[in-house]
């Protein structure tokens, strides 16, 4: 490396907080986050709300019908599960 200071390099690096081989990865939550916060977080919301709903409409309408609530319980997991990422930002190129 001519013309470089390597001591400049390592000052720079411990006022930074930086250590040498550590290689710091992005927090995962606040990933998440951003993309939760710049895509499209009122229809996941909407998704969220009708997904909790449906069950339990179905079980003040027919509290009898075990199966059917469960099924729609399930589902209502399931369908939110498999389409929020649609609601998403999508991954930055990093």
């Amino acid at each position: 490396m001519a013309g470089v200071d390597p001591g400049a390099v390592w000052e720079r690096a411990e006022r930074s907080g930086a250590r040498p081989g550590v290689v710091r990865r992005p927090n995962v939550l606040r990933r998440g986050w951003v993309r939760l916060r710049y895509g499209r977080p009122l229809w996941l919301l909407v998704r969220v709300i009708i997904a909790a709903a449906l069950p339990v409409v179905a079980f003040i309408v027919r509290p009898d019908d075990l199966p059917t609530w469960i099924t729609l319980a399930v589902g209502g997991v399931t369908w939110p599960a498999a389409t929020a990422r649609l609601d998403l930002a999508p991954k930055s190129p990093r």
